[in-house]
């Protein structure tokens, strides 16, 4: 299992891959480009705080698991129960800066 914070280039694209994918397919495409760089942005910052305030490392599966969470909540509005608190967060951090900050 790769942690997002012990390799950060690395894993930083591969991120940034799963975003584009996601937002490809379910963000407007007027909106993809601002959309893409909040969504990366946030997680980023999140996989940092997590590591520096609590020492727990965000891996990519968490990061695909909250994008495909977030695709079910723009499909009915419903939001899924995640496995772990760190990923039920960056889903919630997610849907407020794609719904509420938009």
């Amino acid at each position: 299992m790769t942690t997002l914070a012990k390799t950060p280039e690395k894993i930083n694209h591969k991120i940034k891959l799963l975003i584009q994918i996601f937002a490809s397919q379910f963000i407007p495409s007027d909106r993809r480009n601002v959309s893409e760089i909040k969504l990366y942005g946030e997680a980023i910052r999140f996989v940092e705080k997590l590591a520096d305030e609590i020492n727990y490392d965000l891996t990519l599966e968490d990061v695909r698991l909250c994008l495909e969470a977030l695709e079910t909540y723009f499909e009915n509005g419903e939001t899924a129960n995640l496995k772990s608190p760190e990923q039920q967060s960056l889903l919630q951090i997610w849907i407020d800066k794609l719904t509420l900050f938009n």
